[in-house]
């Protein structure tokens, strides 16, 4: 299943050491790996959650091969870890979607930026460092292995599809934190991606305003429909996908 995961190519290669402190801004991508987790954000999850379009990444991610429409869905969980909710359409943007779920935690309390991610098998967990974002318009995430593994870099906007002016602005802001920003790719956004309603018996493509969670689930996004089980989908245009 070829699916854009944002971080499982790395789940295997990640062995937790606690960082030094290392002070100033990032310069040197995944090159110090200390240096990167000391430079997190002090993310707060509240604000982050919700509904990601991704912009770019690394042009080598081998399971985000034929990927379009690739988007990630972040929900706090109770004990304050985090659900992430991974979602592309395999080989055309008229494709159904294709979800995996995954779960992250924070190692070090001093750095809550820094989350090991398991997809499926609780105890292979890959890094994921959010190294930037200003909670509204856009996030920059890598994948630093410490040891041995692919590196990888994603940038992901709230807006669907923002100007093209912005994305290189993000794109130079990853070449100054040290990260290889040649790698970068343009990923498939496009208004193809959410025209097709599907199975429109299906209660999680079914508009729903009772099972809404205040409205506000969609960070903004027109629409909000839910399969009441705690999964909130977001639409654009008014259909769910």
């Amino acid at each position: 299943m070829k699916l854009s995961l944002l971080l499982l190519a790395t789940l295997v290669s990640t062995f937790a050491i606690k960082p030094e402190t290392v002070k100033g801004e990032l310069t040197t991508g995944c090159k110090n790996h200390t240096a990167l987790i000391e430079n997190t954000v002090n993310i707060d999850a509240d604000r982050y959650e919700g509904l990601w379009f991704e912009q770019l990444r690394y042009d080598d991610v081998s399971f985000e091969k034929n990927c379009y429409c690739t988007e990630a869905n972040y929900t706090v969980n109770y004990d304050g870890s985090l659900r992430i909710e991974n979602t592309c359409r395999n080989g055309s943007p008229s494709a159904p979607p294709n979800t995996v779920i995954g779960h992250a935690i924070t190692p070090y309390k001093k750095h809550p930026g820094f989350l090991l991610v398991s997809f499926g098998i609780s105890f292979i967990k890959g890094p994921y460092s959010i190294v930037d974002t200003d909670y509204d318009n856009y996030a920059i995430v890598a994948s630093c292995p410490r040891f041995f593994g692919k590196e990888y870099v994603w940038v992901l906007t709230r807006e669907h599809l923002p100007s093209k002016n912005y994305i290189n602005k993000l794109k130079n802001i990853t070449a100054d934190m040290g990260f290889e920003s040649y790698k970068l790719t343009n990923s498939y956004q496009n208004d193809e991606c959410y025209t097709v309603n599907y199975n429109t018996n299906d209660a999680s493509t079914t508009a729903n305003d009772d099972c809404c969670l205040d409205g506000d689930c969609c960070h903004g996004v027109e629409y909000c429909c839910d399969t009441c089980n705690g999964s909130c989908r977001c639409s654009v245009n008014g259909k769910c996908y």
